[in-house]
């Protein structure tokens, strides 16, 4: 057998080799760069949902102290203390908030929601005109005080679970689930006694930021859900709802994308009695 022959049929020459590893390379790196691109779209897709998820324990957790009066219309950092209540890693994510207050057209009026069932009703107090009370809606004579400014005219309002005392004389047969109690700048105090088996909501309007009228939700057997604008009756007009824009931006501090999201949440100054 001719040794020469055998060996030539089964090597390839340094020419064959070097176009073999040409056209594999020429066709690996458009895989490669395919590999790259679905890594980097991966990371990005990881981070918005990290991002919106940040974004939504934020906003999920903004109280009305944190809305109203908004303290950063310009947008600010969160605080070390915000970034450990909502479990954010500084190292990682670089968080802004930016929050505007405005009046909407949507959410105003001093009457709060319309009761949707007819045995939660709503009764308003209106104490703006000076030495009366009145209970618009209601068959009830308005009641009068003689107005001082040393010492405030105290009303009592007892809800128990089918009718309201008014100063142990005034008796009103209903079950009201709603109160607006429509303030002014005299010196009053209105005890509200929550002695039915219901939680019950009280809004709280129109009382300017000097006056010395006070109003109690005092929580007996059930509790209070309390809207007002006592502190801020002078800067939003009366029974306004205000709305509040939100916006939240996270930062990814290694490639220094951002992710915004934005919502929106009623302003109310807010409190629950215990």
């Amino acid at each position: 057998m001719n040794k020469d022959s055998f060996l030539g049929s089964a090597g390839l020459t340094l020419v064959e080799v070097l176009l073999s590893i040409a056209l594999l390379g020429a066709f690996a790196m458009p895989v490669a760069s395919m590999f790259l691109v679905a890594n980097k779209v991966g990371a990005y897709s990881r981070f918005g949902m990290e991002a919106s998820a940040i974004a939504g324990r934020i906003i999920e957790g903004m109280g009305p102290a944190d809305l109203l009066p908004p303290t950063n219309p310009e947008g600010v950092a969160l605080t070390q203390q915000e970034y450990s209540k909502y479990n954010i890693d500084k190292t990682v994510y670089s968080v802004n908030k930016t929050i505007s207050v405005e009046l909407s057209d949507n959410l105003t009026g001093s009457s709060g929601p319309t009761p949707t069932s007819s045995d939660m009703y709503m009764l308003t107090i209106d104490t703006s005109v000076s030495g009366e009370i009145s209970f618009p809606g209601y068959s009830i004579p308005n009641m009068t005080y003689i107005p001082s400014v040393d010492t405030p005219a105290v009303f009592s309002i007892v809800i128990n679970n089918s009718d309201v005392i008014i100063n142990n004389s005034v008796f009103i047969p209903q079950n009201f689930g709603f109160f607006c109690v429509i303030g002014s700048e005299n010196n009053l105090e209105i005890n509200l006694t929550n002695s039915s088996s219901t939680d019950l909501t009280i809004y709280t309007t129109n009382v300017p930021q000097d006056s010395p009228m006070v109003v109690n939700a005092i929580s007996d057997l059930s509790e209070w859900t309390e809207y007002d604008n006592l502190q801020y009756g002078v800067f939003y007009p009366t029974g306004a709802v205000c709305l509040a824009k939100i916006k939240i931006d996270v930062t990814d501090i290694s490639t220094g994308k951002v992710y915004e999201t934005i919502a929106e949440k009623p302003a109310y100054s807010f409190s629950v009695s215990s």
